[in-house]
């Protein structure tokens, strides 16, 4: 697998939380998460940070059916 390089990757936390010093009330509306995947698409962002601490967001980016990017996903493992 070729993995993209890219200067600039999307975080996709404040995407599927309730996070972010500018977003500490809800979680983030549809239709300003279909405007950050495109802004995204059209500056060839090609990287989204993810976790599985992160909410929905996986299911956000699924339903969307985007195929220009490819997600960083940390997991956490067990000492």
């Amino acid at each position: 697998m070729k993995i993209p390089t890219s200067k600039i990757v999307l975080g996709g936390a404040q995407l599927g939380l309730k996070y972010g010093i500018t977003n500490r009330q809800k979680k983030m509306p549809m239709s300003e998460v279909k405007k950050i995947f495109l802004k995204a698409k059209n500056e060839k962002i090609k990287l989204i940070d993810t976790a599985f601490s992160y909410g929905n967001f996986e299911k956000i980016f699924f339903r969307q059916k985007l195929k220009t990017f490819e997600l960083i996903n940390k997991i956490e493992f067990d000492n």
